[in-house]
């Protein structure tokens, strides 16, 4: 299971592509067959689930996903207004693939065209546990809420966010909170550290490294800034800065001050251990 989740967070979903891809909606989501749609604390979920669909899953899934909105709600990082989230449920993996935009190997997504997150209910058949995890779900959940409230994040805010908030279990409390760090994170930390990849603000970030240093990276660098009590500090920055550049912003194009930020982040990655929780804010 670990190399197919592995497979998942290398590709995360590829952002920078799904910005221009559509995703084709099978016939019984475009028929509307098989649609619920339910509501809570002005939340409301519309799903279109797949026949032949294990229900029960279905269910649990549904109930997890508004347990865990309550718990984002409490969160500064972002804001969860009066929307509606809508969700195509497909009964398996082998189904699910069908319908991927370009056939990204990826456990699930987010359609930012149609604004519909995409979801197997179960995975590779060879595997133990066939469901798919629930943070896979509450990964592009955070994708579909950024894109409402937080548009002018750049993309390793939002994926990195994603990575972040995907493993959050108890409301926020600042400095007291703690967040699961997950191992499969730091499987390349010492490539990483040896190539000295630019933090993901660096000019042309996006152009310089492949997707998989980009993501990486960047859900190491926001897991560092949480960390170290400084993740607030920069979400403030780039709201009220986010026409601006935050190169410039962080460092007033000063390479001794970025190059200082880097030093210190290395020196995070380099101690950090993973499958363990962290405190931050």
């Amino acid at each position: 299971m670990l190399m197919y989740i592995l497979k998942f967070i290398l590709t995360l979903i590829c952002l920078n592509i799904l910005l221009t891809c559509k995703t084709s909606q099978p016939y019984w989501a475009k028929q509307n067959q098989h649609i619920y749609s339910l509501s809570s604390n002005s939340i409301q979920m519309i799903f279109f689930i797949e026949p032949e669909s294990n229900f029960l899953r279905v269910k649990y899934i549904i109930f997890s996903i508004f347990s865990y909105i309550d718990i984002l709600k409490t969160y500064p990082y972002l804001s969860i207004s009066n929307q509606t989230y809508k969700f195509i449920f497909y009964k398996n993996y082998d189904s699910y693939k069908t319908y991927r935009p370009f056939k990204i190997d990826s456990l699930a997504h987010f359609d930012r065209n149609s604004k519909i997150i995409h979801v197997p209910l179960t995975i590779h058949q060879n595997l133990i546990n066939q469901s798919t995890p629930t943070f896979v779900i509450y990964h592009e959940l955070i994708h579909a809420i950024l894109e409402e409230c937080c548009s002018h994040y750049p993309i390793w805010l939002n994926e990195g966010l994603a990575l972040l908030l995907q493993n959050i279990n108890k409301p926020f409390q600042c400095q007291n909170n703690r967040i699961y760090f997950p191992k499969k994170l730091l499987q390349n930390k010492y490539q990483f550290i040896l190539k000295q990849i630019h933090l993901p603000y660096y000019p042309e970030f996006d152009k310089i490294y492949s997707i998989y240093e980009q993501n990486m990276i960047s859900g190491l660098f926001i897991y560092y800034l949480y960390n170290t009590n400084q993740l607030m500090n920069y979400i403030q920055i780039i709201n009220q800065n986010y026409k601006k550049d935050l190169f410039m912003i962080l460092t007033k194009g000063n390479l001794k001050i970025y190059n200082k930020h880097k030093k210190d982040f290395y020196h995070w990655l380099l101690q950090i251990k993973g499958n363990r929780f962290l405190n931050g804010c």
